[in-house]
């Protein structure tokens, strides 16, 4: 009998600790996901900065747009996209 005590307290302990284990899982997704969010808007403000300044260049004729910053300015489109879906 006391085997059988013994193995349910284990038991319990072991779900016990489980979801505790899960209940900080989903604190800290929630915590990591406002922290994504506000790096991706930080991120995203400092593309249309970008973006802006390039556009006043092109303009003036001062520089012409690389691909490379094309690219890059379209992957921050795309990662803001994917963020909130």
């Amino acid at each position: 009998m006391e085997a059988v005590a013994g193995k349910v307290i284990d038991l319990i302990e072991k779900a016990g600790t489980y979801f505790i284990r899960k209940i900080k899982s989903s604190i800290n997704f929630g915590k990591n996901l406002k922290t994504l969010e506000g790096n991706v808007k930080r991120f995203s403000d400092k593309a249309v900065d970008i973006k802006r300044e390039i556009e006043n260049q092109e303009r003036s004729r001062r520089k012409k747009r690389k691909q490379q910053v094309e690219s890059w300015l379209n992957e921050v489109e795309q990662l803001e996209k994917d963020l909130h879906e």
